[in-house]
């Protein structure tokens, strides 16, 4: 049998002789009119396919658009929004009941507007940054980028919109941070863990001569004067690596070859992990205060030198009184002697007597002038001390003097340990304590029926601390802060130079690394001097 395909040929051949009601031509018709409900029924049932295949591309697309990890907003040619996804939900706190919010409502001013209309119909394909009031009334930064798509054949903007408020807070910090740190008036320099230069200020770079490009990548020892031992550099890096901070003084070298002296303190930064990531070195120019101290420390050693002079005169005036007796001790032997050879009268043994006397007082007078020029020795020296010791010497060199003024001398001690200090240091700055007690007491020797000069000395920790105390009735308070100033005296400068308070506060501060303290007490003024073992 024929296909129809043929039969349909079979005829168009012999058109001129078709007749419409034969039944060949009847089949042929009815079986196209079968094929053509076939076709139609694939073509519908394709079409079917390609809505349902349409359908889960759309829904698997609004799921992309939904969960995006930015946010996308459609926006109508009048800027209100018909679409949004979470993450636009999330930056802007939309309502879930509102639809078609205008977008210009969490912008805070005109200007805001205008600039972001003008970005929009430029088609500039950069990003628009800008701050916004989310419906919850917080404040946020966000990075827009816009598209003309199609929206059942709308023209409508596409926006990703990013939250950029962290980035751009820490920007904003980092920005606030080094504007900070180059307007400091002090060197930063800033390393990675490995210790090469990432970060100076602009202080950094006035002060050494270099760029921060000649800087940025090297270690900071291109500043090294070589007045600094490998040694102590290995110190401060092992200080600083163990999460420690290290201040000290250095020598830093310019790129001129200028020396400067800095005091520098050097931190490391931590991560959340606190792992160092970091180190933080801050540099203080400090070449005016090392010249102020050297011109201070003249001043003070001219001071020292005043002082000591007038020491010296106080001494001169304790060695009259000590000797006094000693000599008349010495001057009535040797008198009675010769009188006694005179007239035959004096037998051999008064005569030994007599002599031992003049040896004995010979050999006082010997050791009162080592002691005393133990004390006006120059050359400071470290020794081991302790309370019972200070309390002779200062016995020897003060107790005559005093009682030849009627002032007792009261002492109490009890067993104290050693203590290593300079001796002769500790010495004057009792013996200008207790000469300035005896001055306010003969200056109020009528009001004072009995007035004595009390020395307390105690172990306290590993210090020695001594307490001298008078009945002189104190100092007055207006005065009280003043007393340790140079050339302050109340005296008269026939009576004082008025450094004796400030270089025994300078002695026990500077030299001894000690403490001192004044107060009143009932009876009179009471002077604590702390002295701390040097070994310690």
């Amino acid at each position: 049998m024929k296909s129809l395909r043929q039969r349909a040929l079979d005829v168009l051949e012999n058109k001129e002789e078709i007749n419409i009601d034969s039944i060949d031509i009847k089949e042929v018709i009815e079986e196209l009119h079968v094929n053509q409900i076939e076709l139609e029924l694939q073509n519908q049932e394709l079409r079917d396919q390609e809505t349902v295949l349409l359908q889960a591309e759309e829904e698997e697309l609004m799921l992309l658009f939904m969960n995006a990890p930015i946010g996308y907003l459609v926006l109508d040619n009048e800027y209100y929004i018909h679409r949004y996804n979470k993450h636009a939900f999330e930056i802007f706190n939309f309502l879930e009941s509102r639809r078609n919010i205008y977008f210009f409502s969490f912008f805070k001013n005109m200007n805001q507007m205008n600039s972001f209309i003008s970005w929009v119909k430029s088609n500039n394909s950069t990003f628009f940054d800008i701050s916004i009031k989310s419906i919850k009334g917080e404040i946020k930064w966000i990075r827009v980028t816009h598209e003309i798509t199609k929206l059942n054949n709308k023209s409508m903007y596409l926006l990703s919109v990013v939250d950029i408020t962290k980035e751009k807070e820490k920007k904003e910090k980092l920005h606030l941070y080094d504007t900070a740190l180059d307007k400091l008036p002090v060197s930063i320099i800033i390393t990675d863990k490995d210790g090469h230069i990432t970060y100076v200020n602009k202080e950094l770079i006035s002060s050494s001569g270099y760029s921060k490009e000649e800087l940025i990548g090297e270690r900071p020892s291109v500043f090294k004067s070589g007045f600094t031992s490998p040694k102590e550099y290995s110190e401060i890096w092992n200080s600083i690596s163990n999460g420690d901070t290290w201040t000290g003084i250095l020598k830093n070298l310019s790129k001129s070859k200028k020396i400067s002296w800095m005091a520098v303190a050097i931190s490391p930064i931590f991560d959340e992990k606190k792992n160092i990531i970091n180190y933080i070195a801050v540099e203080t120019n400090i070449d005016e205060k090392i010249k102020m101290e050297e011109k201070l420390k003249k001043q003070e050693d001219i001071m020292l030198v005043q002082a000591r002079h007038a020491a010296m005169g106080e001494m001169i005036s304790i060695i009259a009184h000590q000797w006094r007796q000693p000599l008349s001790v010495i001057s009535t032997a040797a008198t009675g002697i010769k009188m006694q050879k005179e007239f035959y009268a004096i037998s051999e043994e008064d005569e030994i007597k007599s002599l031992d006397m003049i040896n004995e007082s010979a050999q006082y007078l010997s050791e009162t002038i080592e002691d005393f020029k133990n004390f006006f020795k120059n050359n400071k020296i470290l020794a081991q001390t302790n309370g019972n010791k200070i309390i002779e010497k200062i016995k020897k060199l003060n107790s005559e003097t005093l009682r030849s003024n009627n002032i007792n001398f009261n002492i109490s001690t009890s067993d104290t340990s050693d203590i290593l200090t300079y001796e002769n240091e500790l010495l004057q700055v009792l013996i200008n304590i207790i000469n300035n007690a005896k001055d306010a007491l003969l200056a109020a020797t009528e009001l004072i029926a009995n007035p004595f000069i009390t020395i307390k000395i105690y172990n306290q920790d590993t210090s020695l601390v001594l307490e001298i105390e008078d009945n002189a009735g104190g100092i007055a308070e207006e005065i009280m802060d003043r007393i340790f100033e140079p050339y302050f005296t109340t005296k008269g400068p026939a009576s004082g130079t008025g450094l004796g308070l400030y270089i025994t506060k300078t002695i026990i501060d500077k030299h001894l690394k000690g403490l001192i303290e004044v107060k009143n007490t009932d009876l009179g003024a009471l002077f604590i001097v702390t002295i701390p073992n040097l070994e310690n």
